[in-house]
């Protein structure tokens, strides 16, 4: 005898995956119907279903892979690493278990740009360094030094370039060392060339790096406090002259606590009595006495 019990369910038809409108989904995915479409246009994702009327309706499915990728982009992942040819690409495991922060934070504190489109170069020299991209970080230097006035460069780019590259160490996610040397180069020469151009006929100062990888930063300093009205001037070879001095360092250890110095500038941090870079580039931050 076959005792075998078959069974055969039918699903009511009002059961099936409810579909989510536009703004049903962002709420539940904690992003905005504007990212959601900005992310449809640029990368293809995600691709909802459209209905008759042409609205967007959206899967619980896709609704989760929209929660995940959200979760991924605030923990620091960049959105152009995720969204690949129009499908979202999922992170390693060991990158997802380190737990070691992977977003630029640090360098984002600068002060913006007052252009908008300055701004907007500003934000796409962030996403390039986050994502590592150094092809696209010269791109944007080239188009920066076409579009960008003078006097907003070292804000727009400059900074954020040397900053970035320095906060990408610290995360444990270098540039390959070549690549960070050559856009050590290039910060360092743009910053003489700007330079050059300012007229100034304020205070004379002296800007030493305390290390050899500080020369960019030497250089960046000397510009940014010769558009401030300054002449300050980077000794890259360590003489002092008779002027006042300046030590500029990337790690606070490096800057002497003692001897005939008169300011002392770091390039993220800020430490008493150094002051850091991104206070200096505030346009709303009083330079400090030395400078007086």
């Amino acid at each position: 005898m076959n005792n075998t019990l078959n069974f055969t369910f039918h699903l009511p038809r009002n059961l099936h995956p409810r579909m989510l409108n536009i703004n049903e989904a962002s709420k539940a995915c904690n992003l905005s119907p504007s990212v959601l479409r900005i992310w449809e246009l640029r990368y293809g994702w995600p691709n909802p279903k459209r209905k008759a009327n042409g609205y967007r309706t959206y899967s619980p499915h896709l609704v989760e892979d929209l929660k995940r990728v959200a979760k991924l982009v605030q923990a620091g992942f960049p959105i152009r690493q995720l969204i690949v040819d129009g499908l979202p690409q999922w992170p390693p495991e060991d990158e997802l278990t380190t737990g070691k922060p992977r977003a630029l934070t640090r360098v984002k504190e600068l002060a913006k740009p007052t252009s908008r489109s300055d701004a907007g170069l500003q934000n796409d020299i962030f996403a390039a360094l986050e994502t590592r991209r150094a092809g696209l970080l010269r791109e944007l230097i080239q188009r920066c030094q076409w579009q960008v006035r003078p006097q907003e460069e070292p804000l727009t780019y400059l900074a954020p370039l040397l900053c970035g590259i320095t906060e990408l160490e610290r995360l444990e996610r270098p540039l390959d060392e070549g690549e960070a040397s050559d856009f050590h180069r290039i910060i360092q020469q743009r910053c003489e060339q700007l330079r050059q151009r300012c007229p100034a006929d304020g205070r004379v100062v002296s800007i030493i790096p305390c290390t050899d990888q500080d020369h960019a930063l030497a250089c960046l300093v000397a510009l940014v406090l010769t558009q401030r009205g300054l002449q300050a001037q980077p000794r890259l070879d360590g003489s002092r002259g008779r002027n006042s001095i300046i030590m500029v360092s990337n790690e606070a250890e490096h800057l002497p606590s003692e001897g005939r110095v008169a300011g002392r500038i770091l390039l993220l941090d800020d430490e008493d009595p150094a002051i850091s870079l991104p206070t200096l580039l505030d346009p709303s931050a009083k330079l400090p006495s030395w400078a007086m």
